[in-house]
């Protein structure tokens, strides 16, 4: 499959909300608290988006958002690819992405937050190069303010 990788522009963000709702939803509403998972609307994510000061790029297939990755210093904050696209590549191009801002922002070891009984994301992430180092607590943002939320902590030397 061939697509570019862009930046989130004011074009972008509604498509790539959707596909974070969607792709969130598909991924969490069963497995995180009831609470967290009221307050992952399409408007939270759209708020999340229009106020990201962080690199939010975009694979894209002519107009079409295929997926997203969001990189907060030495965090890879958020990857999510649609499901037309799982298993094209994209995902793979998006790491890649995330792993060269990383590096660019000078970090020797990157780090991401994983769901706890999120398997599928837990063996991708494995397979590509991370190490889960153990389980913690988080604060995600929500409109609501602060989440606490337990997740597992993955780390990768650059």
């Amino acid at each position: 499959m061939t697509f570019e990788i862009s930046d989130l522009s004011d074009a972008t963000l509604e498509a790539t909300a959707a596909l974070w709702h969607t792709g969130w939803h598909e991924a969490h509403a069963a497995i995180t608290p009831v609470a967290l998972t009221r307050l992952r609307t399409h408007d939270d994510f759209r708020r999340r988006l229009r106020q990201a000061d962080f690199p939010v790029r975009l694979a894209l297939k002519g107009d079409e958002v295929l997926g997203f990755v969001a990189v907060i210093d030495a965090q890879l904050y958020q990857i999510f690819v649609a499901k037309a696209a799982q298993g094209r590549g994209v995902a793979k191009a998006l790491m890649n992405e995330a792993l060269t801002l990383i590096r660019d922002s000078g970090a020797q070891t990157a780090w991401l937050s994983c769901a706890v009984k999120n398997h599928r994301a837990s063996a991708f992430y494995e397979k590509t190069g991370w190490h889960n180092v153990g389980e913690n607590v988080v604060s995600v943002d929500t409109s609501d303010g602060p989440f606490d939320l337990n997740v597992l902590r993955f780390e990768r030397t650059l």
